[in-house]
């Protein structure tokens, strides 16, 4: 748990500290465009990283459903 509370604190620091910039002082449009792209990758990183851990809790609790079927090796 404590790894999962490193990887989360990058994106969650990083977001925090990229609207602290934005808020700052006034800028232009196009520089609150680039810091709101910038935020959109670490929210997709979080939302990528929550995936990650609730497939991982969810087979430690056998919910993952399996769908088996045969492949053709040869």
């Amino acid at each position: 748990s404590s790894d999962i509370a490193h990887e989360l604190r990058t994106p969650v620091s990083n977001l925090m500290m990229q609207t602290q910039f934005a808020l700052a002082k006034e800028r232009d449009v196009s520089h609150y465009r680039e810091i709101l792209f910038a935020n959109l990758e670490e929210l997709k990183r979080l939302s990528r990283m929550t995936s990650d851990m609730l497939f991982l809790a969810r087979s430690e609790h056998g919910l993952l459903r399996l769908d088996k079927h045969d492949v053709d090796l040869a």
